[in-house]
Parts: structure tokens; sequence; C-alpha cells
């Protein structure tokens, strides 16, 4: 990173008596600085995450909302946008962040989830007041 930043800064490098050492010692420093702070940042952002269900636990459609039952039938990344963003407030940079992918992705994916999200709703509450019917 290091030599990185001296090539695309090389045009305004400092040289301390003939030699650029002084320059890339401090801007090794700070690129471990750095990267340090994103690392704890992420981190920090991770232990905020709700667990992840890894289990086979099955959901008992008697006493559980449709709206939950539409979200647990989504694909696991389509889960974590709607959790992070709908249920914990995370903005499309945060939840870009934890998900490692681009904040302009996370805000498509997220209006595909929601769209998904809101059909499995749907289907699931015609579900529930058919069976309603039915017994």
């Amino acid at each position: 990173m290091t030599f990185m930043e001296a090539w695309r800064r090389r045009d305004n490098i400092r040289f301390i008596d003939g030699s650029m050492l002084p320059w890339l010692l401090v801007t090794a420093t700070n690129s471990a600085r750095n990267l340090s702070r994103a690392a704890r940042r992420h981190r920090a952002l991770l232990d905020r995450l709700p667990p992840v269900a890894t289990s086979g636990d099955f959901v008992d459609t008697d006493e559980t909302a449709p709206t939950e039952i539409a979200l647990r039938s989504l694909s696991v990344p389509d889960q974590q946008l709607i959790t992070l963003c709908e249920l914990y407030g995370y903005s499309a940079m945060e939840a870009a962040a934890v998900l490692g992918i681009s904040s302009t992705a996370v805000r498509s994916r997220l209006s595909r989830a929601r769209f998904r999200l809101a059909l499995a709703a749907r289907n699931e509450s015609l579900h529930v007041a058919i069976e309603g019917e039915s017994s």
C-alpha cells in the first residue's frame, strides 16, 4: 500500500536530504493505522449484527406472523439486507461495509429483497386466511 501511495503521489513526495525513506516510513505508519482503524470499525459493525441462525429449527406457522415466515423464505443474502437495513436501521454504506459489497449493490439488492418480502408476506397471509376458513 505504501508503494502504491508513493506511485500515486509521486509528484508531491517530499525528499529529505535526498531520500524518500522518511516519507515512506510516515506513509507506512499512517497506512497501518488506517487499516487497523478500518478493521476495528468492521469488527464493531459485525458485533452489532444479530447471530445467523444455522440450525434446522422448524417454524411453527400457527404462532408465527406471516411476515416472519416470509422473511425466512428469502435467501440468506436477502435476509441479511432486510435485517440490517430495515430492522436495525443500517445505512446502505454501513450494510455495504458489513457485507463486503458496494453501496450501489446494497440499494439495488435491497429494493429487490423488499419486493420479494412483500410478495412472500402477501402469499403467506393469503395461505393463513385460506387455512383459517377451512378449519
